[in-house]
């Protein structure tokens, strides 16, 4: 593991100097402003000092596990294409037939493969009215003579594209200003930001800034910079709340700012009240 302290006169240099000696998978832990010594110090200008990590050990796991999983990945193509593979499929298309034609004893009475995907559904949040719509929808389109897994997953996706295919979402108005995007590691937030913003520069004509608090990772602002660079929009990237409100203030003679976040896990209690 290695920490370092970095002083730098603004934050993209200090970040440069993380990136150099570091690398893309450096964590910041602190950062703070630095007031200048001796006699004359409060005539020079203010530096920043960033506490930043690189745990090797991490890294190092990581690549072990990505390999191990290609092998895993390797192992398992070698066995389908073996011998018994056409075999196994028969006799696994089989016993799904059968499971379609069985309904559980439950209040909807949904064949136990649909009522997987309907629990399923449930699981992740969707209302239960929109989750019995689609099964249903799915049921009154099966055809008995192919009832198999991917025939009943073709079913599920061409069921869900129909039914939010002309569902309209308010979205940006002319009322928003702010727009802050949220949601787990990896979900697309900066990559959405990106999209949104263009579609709103270029087919709204509307004026657009960046605002980044995903200081967590070099990687994530060296992104939104190469997204602002290329639709030519400025960036703040912010640390504290009171960083926040001043970025805030900063631009708010553009139509639209967007805010992109760390990622953060909904169900977790303490990093929801931290965002």
């Amino acid at each position: 593991m290695k920490i370092r302290k970095f002083i730098a006169y603004s934050m993209p240099e200090a970040m440069q100097q993380i990136k150099d000696e570091l690398g893309t998978d450096a964590i910041i832990l602190n950062s703070k402003e630095v007031k200048p010594s001796g006699l004359f110090g409060f005539l020079r200008k203010k530096k920043i000092e960033v506490t930043a990590m690189l745990d090797k050990d991490v890294t190092r796991k990581q690549k072990n596990l990505d390999k191990n999983r290609t092998i895993e990945r390797n192992n398992l193509r070698q066995h389908i294409h073996s011998s018994d593979h056409q075999l196994v499929l028969r006799e696994i298309k089989h016993l799904q037939k059968l499971l379609m034609k069985q309904p559980l004893h439950s209040a909807d009475e949904y064949p136990p493969m649909l009522e997987m995907i309907y629990q399923y559904m449930i699981e992740q949040d969707v209302k239960t009215d929109i989750s019995r719509e689609i099964i249903e929808k799915i049921v009154a389109a099966i055809d008995e003579e192919s009832l198999d897994r991917e025939t009943i997953d073709q079913l599920l996706y061409e069921t869900i594209e129909k039914t939010f295919a002309n569902h309209i979402v308010n979205g940006i108005t002319e009322s928003s200003k702010v727009i802050q995007f949220v949601g787990p590691t990896g979900v697309g937030k900066t990559t959405t930001i990106a999209k949104v913003a263009a579609v709103q520069m270029l087919q709204r004509k509307k004026s657009v800034a960046f605002i980044t608090a995903d200081t967590y990772r070099i990687a994530a602002i060296e992104q939104l910079k190469t997204y602002a660079k290329i639709l030519d929009v400025p960036l703040e990237v912010v640390y504290s709340h009171d960083d926040y409100q001043l970025a805030l203030e900063k631009f708010s003679h553009y139509d639209l700012i967007f805010v992109g976040t760390a990622g953060r896990n909904y169900r977790d209690e303490h990093f929801v009240n931290e965002l």
